[in-house]
């Protein structure tokens, strides 16, 4: 079977795309999108997908590029390949990190869900999607955001 991902060609076996099978690799190839030369294809960022076929073939962890194959993992459901990345040490390591920082911004876990109602509610008023949220911990942090938010988001920024 040959794919390609991004407009990079990859051969493999049905079995190895097949090997977990609520996988989006396993959807049905009739609905899938075919190139030019009749290819499999998937909008996706190519260079990553090699590493998501050594998983599926050897099921060893990655030791390089950890948080981009664990994206990968995650878009086409690979959820034993998910689970086997998320337990790495580095990978879990970064999650403990960012939880940590969000447990000590202030009310975090109160304003998120008031953030993301009134991000919502914008991208449709608006009729555009774009949308980013900078979670900032203390004054002297914001002190330090101030300019750069103003640059990427100068039309509206929520305090």
């Amino acid at each position: 079977m040959v794919l390609n991902i991004g407009g990079e060609i990859y051969t493999t076996t049905v079995s190895t795309l097949r090997k977990y099978p609520r996988s989006t690799l396993c959807s049905n190839p009739g609905k899938a999108t075919i190139d030019r030369k009749g290819r499999i294809f998937s909008d996706r960022e190519g260079t990553f997908f090699k590493y998501i076929l050594a998983l599926l073939r050897s099921g060893q962890s990655p030791t390089h590029y950890i948080q981009e194959i664990y994206q990968e993992a995650l878009f086409y459901n690979i959820e034993p390949l998910v689970e086997l990345i998320k337990d790495s040490p580095a990978l879990y390591s970064e999650l403990v990190r960012r939880q940590q920082f969000l447990s000590e911004v202030p009310n975090y876990r109160e304003n998120i869900e008031v953030v993301i109602h009134l991000a919502r509610a914008e991208s449709v008023g608006s009729r555009r999607s774009w949308v980013m949220v900078c979670v900032i911990k203390n004054k002297e942090d914001e002190a330090k955001s101030w300019r750069p938010l103003t640059i990427w988001a100068p039309a509206k920024i929520l305090w």
